[in-house]
């Protein structure tokens, strides 16, 4: 990284500028003052907080230690914020791990266990680098079809919180072909389920479709 990369990045984390529109194909940045609403200022501990508290809504049930690698934090100072919220968490067992969702969501997921629910991800999606480790994810012989050299990360198939195959799609004016790598064989309903999500990306991109399935 140059000297001008290393002191965006350090504007950046401190606040000074924050990302905004492309401009002519090139990341561009903004003062925050001149960019954003005035911000409420908030003490660092409830901060950290709030930070928690979105991080389990969007990503738990989940590890201390995964918190601590997510926001880039030392494990003494993930153990403290948990702690102070542990009156808001739910201890759930998962592989006989010590894992927490936020006690409010607690019985919301427990209703949504009763169907079997599949998401198409996209490349890059956050939902793949919310925790430290992969294995609960995906089996160890498909990481690197996942997680690519250079940093790349694959559209997956997420079945149950588990990604059992990849996918990706071809345009052409308005039509698009999707395409479905599986990990293993997909059964009917499986297939039943990816044809939904198809179908609702085909609606939102105002296109028709056709799946086509790999070996």
């Amino acid at each position: 990284m140059d000297g001008k990369g290393l002191e965006s990045l350090q504007s950046r984390s401190e606040g000074v500028i924050c990302y905004a529109p492309d401009q002519g194909g090139e990341v561009a940045f903004r003062r925050v003052e001149n960019w954003l609403p005035r911000q409420k200022r908030v003490p660092e501990d409830k901060a950290i907080q709030i930070l928690l508290r979105g991080y389990l809504r969007a990503y738990g049930p989940a590890r201390v230690h995964d918190f601590s690698a997510w926001l880039g934090i030392a494990m003494k100072e993930a153990r403290r914020v948990g702690d102070s919220l542990l009156p808001e968490l739910k201890e759930v067992p998962v592989e006989n791990e010590k894992v927490f969702i936020l006690a409010r969501d607690h019985e919301e997921l427990r209703n949504d266990l009763n169907a079997p629910i599949l998401r198409l991800l996209p490349a890059f999606d956050p939902y793949l680098l919310a925790h430290a480790e992969k294995d609960h994810r995906l089996e160890d012989s498909h990481y690197k079809r996942v997680f690519r050299q250079a940093g790349w990360i694959s559209p997956v198939i997420l079945l149950d919180g588990r990604i059992v195959g990849l996918w990706s799609y071809t345009r052409s004016r308005n039509s698009f072909t999707v395409d479905i790598e599986p990990f293993t064989s997909f059964r009917g309903p499986v297939r039943a389920k990816i044809e939904h999500e198809v179908e609702s990306l085909a609606h939102f991109l105002e296109a028709t479709c056709a799946i086509r399935y790999g070996n």
